[in-house]
């Protein structure tokens, strides 16, 4: 995770990391349940889900703006990661 978001430019303290991995284990544990997504590999959800759903912190109109509105999107992306 910290490799990944270092090369898109993004970066997190400690905190943020353990949520991202917390929110990892709920997506995986979750998914054998409910089909969530068919990403379920470590390294694939990080950059597949977590990197691209932090993408939208690119946009420089996107990083004044105070509050998001995630509407049905699914497994919580981009809403989650944008939150966290």
């Amino acid at each position: 995770l910290k490799v990944a978001s270092d090369n898109e430019g993004l970066s997190f303290d400690e905190d943020k990391y353990n949520k991202f991995i917390k929110y990892k284990e709920l997506i995986q544990e979750w998914n054998e349940k409910v089909n969530l997504t068919a990403i379920t590999e470590d390294e694939e959800i990080i950059k597949k889900h977590f990197i691209d759903s932090l993408k939208v912190f690119k946009i420089e109109e996107l990083k004044k703006c105070k509050k998001f509105i995630d509407i049905g999107t699914g497994g919580g992306f981009p809403g989650v990661p944008m939150k966290i």
